[in-house]
Parts: structure tokens; C-alpha cells; sequence
């Protein structure tokens, strides 16, 4: 999933991070409702980065065990 003109991202121009915390909050939350397994949504490029739009990954959570 693409996201242009991100106002999070715009306010955090320079970082070494991918900075789009809510969206991914609202893509994982909206996707395990709809799927009904617990989602998580990975930002893979970010704007506040100097990518050209954020982009996102949608994959079921899973959980790290040592």
C-alpha cells in the first residue's frame, strides 16, 4: 500500500526512520478486524526518509520467542 502526501511523514522530513506511526496503527488495526487475525503493517519507505510516499506492508503479527 502507497501513501502520498503524508502529513505525519512532511513534519518529520530528515529522519534516518521511517516516522508514520499512526497510519501504521489505523492499517494494522483496520486489518485485523477485517481478516480477524492480528495484523501489523510495516513501513517499507518512508517520505520523512526522502522517499517519494510511504509505503506499507500488511502481514499477520507474529510473536518473537528466544
Amino acid at each position: 500500500m502507497r501513501l502520498f502526501d503524508n502529513w505525519e511523514c512532511e513534519l518529520f522530513k530528515g529522519s534516518n526512520e521511517p516516522q508514520n506511526h499512526f497510519m501504521r496503527g489505523i492499517l494494522s488495526g483496520f486489518f485485523t478486524g477485517l481478516f480477524g487475525v492480528e495484523a501489523e503493517a510495516v513501513e517499507n519507505k518512508c517520505i520523512a526518509k526522502g522517499d517519494v510516499f510511504c509505503e506499507f506492508t500488511i502481514r499477520e503479527k507474529t510473536s518473537f520467542k528466544d
